[in-house]
Parts: C-alpha cells; sequence; structure tokens
C-alpha cells in the first residue's frame, strides 16, 4: 500500500525544509513544499495528500485561508496547523512551535 503525499506550506524555507528532512529520514518520501500559500494553492490537487501541514500566520492569505480554499476542492483533506517560529541567536537555531490538529 503506497502513501499519499504529503504537503507543507510555510513561508520560511528553513521551516519548510526541515520539516520535508524530518519526514524522510522518518520514511515519508512523497514530500510536497511550497514557501508561497498562492502556488500551494494553483498546484493543489483534489485527493492527492495524505496530510496537509499549514503554517497559520502567513502573508496574503493565512493557513485558516488557504485551508478554507482547498477545502473547497476536496473536503476530505486532514490538516494540521503550525505556528513555529524561528529565532536566531548567535550561530544557534531554536525552533518553537504550537499546532492544533483540525
Amino acid at each position: 500500500m503506497s502513501l499519499k503525499r504529503i504537503l507543507i506550506v510555510d513561508d520560511e524555507p528553513d521551516v519548510t525544509s526541515t520539516l520535508k528532512i524530518a519526514l524522510k529520514d522518518n520514511g515519508f518520501e512523497d514530500v510536497d513544499v511550497y514557501n508561497d500559500a498562492s502556488s500551494a494553492l494553483l498546484k493543489f490537487k483534489s485527493n492527492a495528500y495524505g496530510l496537509i501541514l499549514l503554517d497559520v500566520a502567513m502573508p496574503k492569505i493565512d493557513g485558516f485561508k488557504l485551508y478554507q480554499e482547498m477545502k473547497k476542492r476536496d473536503d476530505t483533506i486532514n490538516v494540521f496547523f503550525d505556528y513555529i517560529q524561528i529565532q536566531t541567536r548567535s550561530s544557534e537555531r531554536f525552533i518553537f512551535g504550537r499546532g492544533s490538529g483540525h
């Protein structure tokens, strides 16, 4: 049985690349990444994703609005909303996150 793809949409490239690497390291090979909500919506296809990770705070289209638009095309989508901030202090990076499943 083949798992469906995972979609990650976050305006921070460091966040999307980190999540993609972590997912691939854990056996999830089919991961699509967008750093722009508009591009993600243009490329979104119904029934293509088993899981969608959306950033809440994105410019132009926030994660909740993107979810509403995607839901119009596919009412079976599984979405996890995230709010991840990357703060840099010296040469260290700290990732803070809080999410709620939907």
